[in-house]
């Protein structure tokens, strides 16, 4: 989820953001006002992007890009998918994004990006990924098939968080090479 913060907040109290995860903050603002409690964003991970008008840089240094309801973080040469704009019923993940002429290469799923898409049926995954987080696919209870673009070799390759598919529905994972 995205948020914008205009220049005219002058205030915000503790914890705000309290169970706010996977949102990006945007902040007209160049720097917290004094008005801001120093707790308010109290998930130090959530991205901020300060002066959101002149930057498109996080406090870490990555983008954040919408592509076909995808929201990616992009940093260096290199992409994840962060989270889902809306629930959808099929997803396919891109190898390669291309933000401003720079191109990066999609290498994992973060944690959380698909969790609850109870709407969720397919999706399909390029061979670039190497590591998919943990809940990713949490309570997908529809997930009927994830497509793999690579072989059954290279999907046993990529490095799951051990909680990447709890919950979720009884799905098949193609691949180029045979069913898992």
């Amino acid at each position: 989820m995205l948020v914008t913060i205009p220049d005219s907040v002058t205030y915000i109290g503790e914890e705000a953001f309290n169970g706010c995860t996977n949102i990006i903050v945007y902040c007209e603002a160049k720097s917290k006002p004094l008005g801001w409690a120093d707790n308010w964003n109290p998930y130090t991970d959530n991205p901020i992007i300060w002066d959101c008008k002149n930057n498109d840089k996080d406090q870490y240094g990555n983008i954040y890009f919408v592509v076909d309801n995808i929201l990616y973080s992009l940093s260096g040469e290199l992409g994840a998918v962060f989270t889902l704009m809306v629930n959808l019923t099929s997803i396919n993940i891109p190898e390669k994004i291309i933000y401003k002429n720079n191109e990066y290469n999609i290498v994992l799923i973060g944690s959380y990006a698909f969790w609850g898409n109870s709407s969720l049926t397919s999706i399909t995954i390029p061979d670039s990924i190497t590591y998919i987080g943990s809940a990713v696919f949490n309570y997908c209870t529809s997930l009927k098939d994830i497509y793999y673009n690579g072989t059954k070799a290279q999907w046993n390759e990529i490095r799951k968080d051990s909680s990447w598919n709890e919950g979720a529905g009884k799905y098949t994972i193609h691949c180029t090479d045979g069913d898992i």
